[in-house]
């Protein structure tokens, strides 16, 4: 149980950090200069590499998968920004942010269950 939950918390942080560079891409799309730097793209492409791990377990692949559309989505929301088709752009955001709260509510029914665990040992 316990090898469950250090798993958890440190895909948890993992997911944690990806939320956080994707809202710097929109931060940085949405300001003055309208440019996301390439290497802040590159950055969140980064993370697909540690959510096709996360496909491995069966308890995270449906979250590993939603993410990875998550990280599809910012990464053309920038590609869109760079090429100035801000209406394209917002689309491929109001996307990433369903697939968000898509991901969030599966995340919440595994702590829900680990949590069920936890009482039940």
């Amino acid at each position: 149980m316990e090898e469950l939950n250090a798993k958890f918390r440190a895909r948890s942080h993992r997911l944690l950090e990806l939320g956080i560079a994707a809202n710097h891409i929109v931060e940085k799309g949405r300001s003055k200069s309208g440019r996301v730097p390439t290497n802040l793209v590159r950055g969140l492409e980064d993370f697909k590499l540690s959510l096709d791990a996360m496909r491995d377990d069966p308890r995270y692949k449906s979250i590993a998968q939603l993410n990875i559309e998550f990280v599809n989505e910012v990464v053309s929301f920038a590609k869109a920004i760079n090429a100035g088709n801000k209406e394209i752009a917002e689309d491929h955001l109001r996307n990433s942010v369903d697939l968000h709260e898509k991901s969030d509510g599966l995340i919440n029914a595994l702590v829900d269950e680990i949590e069920v665990s936890a009482n039940v040992v």
